[in-house]
């Protein structure tokens, strides 16, 4: 039977081919697909969370890692079934194959499915993703002055789009950056940073020092505390928090 990726690939490029050559079949093929993820919920979670890890994108290859990690395991614990396949196979599909799929798309099917035990296999895969969340957001570091606003516009949609559970007082931390409110900023920044450190702090109470997850945490904690020090915080910065925080509330 196919994975779930290139199942997923191919009725997604089968969708966009219809968007282009026949609008109504497209949105007939759509409504299916709506449907058809409404009756797995581990299928709409592999289908959001695949997204949501494929358009990331960090400053610091270590926050990339540990979302990438955090995102895996996550993966991991959703049982995706032969039933959940069939329904996949139910719908129209392209004939994209294997070798024609995207490869970060296989790369982290080879992470989440594939056997642990083919190390090099799946290093190779989480070194590929790595680099393409870290390099896909070094595009903006040389961007003529000129335009930085467009790319902050940019970058704030994805925030929202990304983290569109954020409560009240989440969003407004993002707002203070539209508003270049340097006060506000600050506040929120420490106050994210120290709800990440109370989240690692329960975290760690229950599981025992010997669990590989414990240095890991305590390591992620000392990283935070030291972010603590800045005084003019990036929205970069802004945003690891935010989607470390969602890792904690899941």
């Amino acid at each position: 039977m196919p994975s779930f990726g290139l199942l997923k690939e191919q009725v997604l490029t089968h969708l966009q081919e219809k968007y282009t050559d026949d609008k109504k079949l497209f949105q007939e093929g759509l409504t299916k697909f709506v449907k058809t993820l409404k009756k797995s919920k581990v299928l709409t979670e592999l289908f959001t969370e695949y997204d949501k890890l494929l358009k990331a994108h960090y400053d610091d290859e270590y926050f990339a890692k540990e979302y990438l990690e955090e995102t895996v395991n996550y993966l991991r614990t959703l049982k995706l079934t032969a039933q959940d396949l069939a329904l996949l196979e139910s719908l129209e599909r392209s004939n994209l194959t294997i070798d024609k799929m995207d490869p970060y798309v296989r790369a982290l099917d080879t992470l989440v499915f594939a056997n642990r035990k083919n190390i090099k296999e799946r290093l190779e895969a989480k070194q590929l993703l790595t680099k393409k969340m870290v390099t896909e957001n070094l595009i903006t570091a040389h961007i003529d002055p000129r335009f930085k606003g467009v790319f902050f516009e940019i970058l704030q949609k994805k925030v929202k789009n990304r983290l569109s559970q954020l409560n009240e007082q989440e969003l407004l931390a993002i707002e203070a950056f539209a508003g270049h409110d340097a006060e506000q900023i600050l506040a929120n920044y420490i106050r994210l940073i120290d709800d990440n450190v109370s989240a690692i702090e329960e975290q760690v109470t229950k599981i025992p020092a010997t669990d590989p997850t414990y240095p890991k945490l305590q390591q992620v904690k000392d990283t935070l505390i030291e972010m603590k020090k800045e005084s003019q915080p990036s929205l970069g910065n802004l945003e690891r928090l935010l989607v470390l925080k969602e890792g904690f509330n899941r």
